[in-house]
């Protein structure tokens, strides 16, 4: 069924009826991010907020919805998906941001208030790595894959067989730790997400006044003086297709 809506100030077509996935997909990983109309993941959201070493703790609900397709302008088959959140199980979604998707053979492409990211590139091999900034203004951003079809178990005890774990590494020091890393589960999609930015104790007047200067982390920024920061945990709670 087709009908229109106002996309960047035109009406585009779109449609409710799922497309079959493209051959080969088990081959590239393209199934590390299965694309098809209704299918939604559900999310158990963590979010801390650091000032001065104290945490300020939100959890809630976020659920990703792919809706719609429609042909963007270069006439590209194009995912939209729509966020929403909710307080608990008992509270009503509320609709809180819209992204859109696209595939094809070489890569997942992902852009949210305008910004065009590389999500993914095809095939998915160990240790390959591609700037995600590559299709927007911004500066060199290195992704890079682990390996390939290894099991994860995340903090809710749920194992996935065969999983990918991406990671943007642009921070890691004794002053900053800027850090995203997504693992992605074959058939599934992404199952859980890590976005990491901190700020130690790093000027002489705040390690006199407050901070305790600590040497340089990778994954235990709790036992070191945060400064000021935001750190946020999505672990993947139920997924299917409506």
């Amino acid at each position: 069924m087709l009908f229109s809506v106002l996309v960047g100030g035109g009406l585009v077509a779109c449609r409710h009826e799922a497309d079959p996935p493209p051959a080969g997909t088990v081959l590239t990983g393209q199934d590390f991010y299965p694309l098809s109309i209704g299918h939604y993941w559900i999310f158990e959201v963590e979010e801390h907020f650091w000032d001065y070493n104290v945490d300020s703790t939100v959890r809630y609900q976020a659920r990703e919805t792919i809706d719609t397709t429609y042909r963007n302008a270069a006439g590209e088959l194009t995912y939209r998906v729509v966020r929403a959140r909710r307080a608990d199980d008992l509270s009503p979604w509320r609709d809180d941001s819209v992204f859109a998707l696209v595939g094809s053979f070489q890569n997942l492409r992902r852009t949210a208030n305008n910004l065009p990211l590389l999500e993914l590139v095809f095939p998915v091999r160990a240790g390959a790595t591609w700037n995600a900034n590559q299709l927007n203004a911004g500066e060199e951003q290195v992704r890079a894959y682990g390996t390939p079809d290894v099991p994860f178990t995340n903090t809710r005890g749920i194992r996935y067989d065969s999983t990918v774990t991406v990671t943007d590494d642009v921070a890691d020091d004794a002053s900053d730790l800027i850090q995203r890393t997504t693992v992605y589960a074959r058939r599934i999609g992404p199952v859980y997400r890590r976005r990491q930015r901190l700020q130690f104790c790093n000027t002489e007047e705040e390690r006199r006044m407050l901070c305790h200067f600590g040497e340089p982390i990778r994954s235990t920024a709790p036992l070191y003086y945060i400064a000021r920061g935001r750190e946020r945990y999505e672990t993947l709670r139920a997924t299917g297709v409506r």
